[in-house]
């Protein structure tokens, strides 16, 4: 943030004393705000999903909030959304790209679409602003935020697959039997 003196404040304050209007002269500079250049930034607090708690197959909204601290609108703003993990190779997978434009001192919501098929229980969702650096900022440091969004499954789905069908039932019955049934991680226990 940034204070400025308008002529007004500067014209009343010169009526007081030079002692005065030396101080109302310089600037006074929070952070690293620079006049003229918006400030991107996303919370990991302000990454959701729509509808709230998706089930493994549901095609959901997710969402962040990008905020602009600066003193300029960001026009065509890039937000990359990306899953840290695919389950198999554990390697980032991209979820989607959107633009945005946010004011000075405002916020949009960025959102793409997100396939939740096989993305059951934790997963570490990476929001990046202007990964390209097409904006400059005064701040490119807050760009980048990590959230975690859970996927479960559907009640009885016990393999995990995105829907309960005869080797979910086969798993409940051994379950219920006492016997060994095959349980995949993080799949939910029978009875859960």
């Amino acid at each position: 943030m940034k204070t400025r003196i308008t002529g007004r404040a500067l014209f009343w304050a010169s009526l007081v004393g030079m002692t005065i209007t030396t101080m109302l002269l310089s600037e006074t500079h929070v952070g690293n705000a620079q006049a003229g250049q918006p400030d991107l930034t996303v919370e990991s607090t302000n990454v959701w999903v729509s509808p709230q708690r998706p089930i493994g197959g549901d095609i959901v909204a997710l969402k962040a909030a990008i905020r602009n601290l600066g003193e300029t609108d960001a026009v065509g703003v890039t937000v990359d959304f990306t899953d840290n993990a695919d389950g198999a190779t554990q390697m980032p997978v991209s979820i989607g790209s959107t633009t945005v434009d946010v004011p000075a001192g405002g916020t949009s919501i960025a959102h793409v679409m997100w396939d939740t098929s096989g993305e059951l229980a934790d997963n570490i969702i990476t929001v990046s602003i202007d990964t390209g650096n097409l904006i400059a900022e005064s701040d490119e440091g807050n760009n980048q935020t990590n959230a975690t969004m859970f996927v479960s499954t559907a009640s009885g789905d016990i393999n995990c697959i995105g829907g309960v069908n005869s080797v979910d039932a086969l798993a409940i019955l051994r379950w219920k039997a006492g016997l060994d049934y095959n349980q995949l991680t993080p799949c939910p226990v029978p009875g859960q």
